[in-house]
């Protein structure tokens, strides 16, 4: 058979709302195997995360609202952040007393991996590994939805993170719950995920 006939073959096949069910189960295969096949490669089962919450987010934004775990653009690390200019230093200067309390300064702040954070709807590479402090991980809530936030003690097996944003530290968690670290960031990818999330109630 040749290229024009079984082109001829899949338009016909892929006409209409047949042809729209075709393609969204292609669409998932290829999105299944590549979620599979990166999950293999990074070690861990949570390859690719889209960020749900503002809890790293650096900015006064107003999608903070719009997220599915919706938070007020206007407060910071518990702050009202009415005068806030977005720069990081108006951002050390709302959370840094918290860190330079535990002994980290701007400068080693600044070292740490996404020094600014990252946004609602951003999309996370996740990779396994040793965690330090610094590090961003991804590890599930009680209520089963990722939680992507920054290691700021390590003390044995267990870790102490806290959002960027967040006035305090989460419960101690143990490394057997972290799924990975962010190792990459894509910008507003994660959108196509927060909308089907929000659409659907579907994390």
């Amino acid at each position: 058979m040749s290229y024009k006939e079984l082109k001829a073959k899949w338009d016909k096949l892929t006409s209409g709302w047949f042809g729209l069910l075709i393609y969204i189960f292609v669409g998932y295969v290829v999105a299944f195997g590549a979620i599979t096949l990166s999950g293999i490669v990074l070690q861990t089962d949570t390859p690719i995360v889209s960020v749900f919450s503002c809890s790293m987010e650096h900015t006064s934004n107003s999608l903070c609202e719009l997220s599915p775990q919706p938070t007020s653009p206007n407060y910071i690390c518990g702050q009202n952040a009415l005068n806030y200019d977005n720069s990081f230093g108006s951002y050390w200067k709302t959370c840094g007393s918290w860190y330079a309390d535990r002994g980290y300064t701007q400068e080693n702040f600044r070292k740490w991996i996404f020094p600014d954070g990252f946004s609602v709807g951003d999309m996370l590479i996740v990779q396994r590994g040793d965690y330090k402090v610094g590090d961003i991980v991804v590890y599930t809530s009680p209520m089963g939805y990722p939680i992507i936030h920054r290691v700021v003690k390590v003390e044995g097996d267990t870790l102490i993170v806290k959002g960027d944003r967040n006035p305090v530290a989460d419960q101690p968690i143990s490394k057997n719950l972290v799924h990975g670290k962010a190792v990459f960031l894509f910008p507003l990818l994660g959108w196509v995920k927060l909308g089907f999330s929000m659409i659907t109630g579907i994390v």
